[in-house]
Order: structure tokens, then sequence, then C-alpha cells
């Protein structure tokens, strides 16, 4: 919401804005510009954690069935009872969580729990959730790129190679990895929420039907335990 808003305001630029001589404007636009790009890319982040939920909500619909207990404990670590605090029943959504949660679908004799896993593969297989992936491990692990209308390092080594001699460039040239970043941050995660709602919808649909299965094969149960029974008479009901 607030990347929008920040999006519908640098669209619809102040009048007291148009008024400013030529380098003030560029120093309000560099400082808009860093506002809207952090905005847009903490949302992205959020967007991520509401990723790893998926995966929680995932493992904890398949722990209904006690026997895949000691499957998942095999794999992950844990069982995720209820309450847990513990880390390992937390998991992160990522392609190898959701490998192990499909081979654990797979060992369900229920074809409502097989599909629970399903959610949570698409999403990491979207290709807005690998962009999100890759934005925040190049942010957190690798170099954030400056935002435009700073003077920021290029992205790009100096160094260039050329019939067997390196020389280094050391500058002069106009900055430009920056360009568009709040704009294109802004996109990407529009398009993230749609893709982590989707899977959410997904999943819900997918736990209702498990649910609504086990409650059938109580019922079943319950009712096959009572084929046979005779009704009792008067007498031994008084």
């Amino acid at each position: 919401m607030e990347a929008e808003l920040w999006r519908l305001y640098r669209r619809d630029t102040p009048t007291a804005a148009l008024d400013l001589d030529e380098t003030s404007q560029r120093v309000v636009g560099a400082a808009q510009e860093m506002g809207h790009r952090a905005m847009a890319e903490l949302a992205t982040y959020y967007l991520l954690s509401t990723g790893h939920t998926l995966a929680n909500v995932t493992v904890r619909a398949l722990a209904l069935d006690s026997r895949l207990h000691p499957a998942l404990l095999d794999s992950l670590g844990g069982w995720c009872p209820v309450g847990s605090s513990d880390p390992k029943d937390w998991l992160s959504l990522n392609r190898d969580t959701a490998r192990t949660l499909r081979r654990l679908a797979r060992k369900t004799a229920s074809p409502a729990f097989q599909g629970l896993a399903e959610p949570a593969s698409a999403l990491v297989l979207s290709r807005e959730w690998q962009e999100a992936d890759q934005l925040r491990g190049a942010h957190y692990h690798r170099r954030r790129p400056q935002s435009a209308g700073v003077a920021g390092v290029p992205l790009a080594s100096p160094w260039v190679f050329s019939t067997g001699v390196m020389s280094m460039n050391f500058g002069g040239d106009e900055y430009v990895d920056g360009d568009n970043l709040a704009h294109d941050t802004t996109d990407l995660g529009r398009r993230v929420l749609s893709a982590v709602a989707s899977a959410m919808q997904t999943m819900l649909e997918r736990v209702e039907a498990a649910v609504a299965g086990m409650r059938g094969q109580r019922d079943r149960l319950r009712g096959t335990a009572g084929v046979g029974e005779q009704p009792r008479s008067s007498s031994e009901t008084a």
C-alpha cells in the first residue's frame, strides 16, 4: 500500500516541487526515489515471509496425519506439535523445503493430503517468487545498488580484459544501475502479492478438502463400529 501511494504521489508532482530550481528538483527527486524504493523493498521482503507461512501451514496440515510423524521427524527433525516454538518446527519456503514437502505428501494414503504440497511448490516455481528471492539475496548477501540520483558505484567490474591486457576504468561514466529501481520493485511487489494470494487461496481449498476427508473417514469408522449392535430392550435400559 505504501509503495503504491509513493507511486501515485510521484506521478502527480506537487506544484511547489515544479517551482524549485534544477538542483533542488534533483535533490527532491533523489530523496523521493530512496523513500519510494525503501517502502517497495520492505513490502517485497514481507511477502517473502508470508510465503514462509505457506510452508508452515502445509507441514502442519500434513502433521494432522499422525502416521506421518516419523517421516516428518526423519525429514525435518520434528513433527510440528501444536504450540511448538522449536525452530525445527518452523520452515523457510525454498526449493529444498518444497521438495521435502512433496516427498512427505506422497507418503500419505489420502489423495486430499497428497495435494497439500502443491500450492507451496507452485509458488516456489513462479517467476515472481524467484525474482523476489533473488532481490533479497542480492540486498542481504551481495551488493544492493544505490538509488538513482546518488553518485553510486557501478555493479559491473571496472576491470577490462582485452587481447591479453588488463586495464581499469576509473569512472566518468554516468551511474545507471539505480535507474527505475523504485518503480520496478513496486511492480515486482504487486506481482508477488498476486502470486502469494493465489497460492494461499488454493491452500485454503486443499486444507478444507483434507479436513473434510478426515471427518468423513471418522464418521465411516463410527458407523462401522455400530454395525451388528442389537437395540437394547426397554427392560435393559430401565
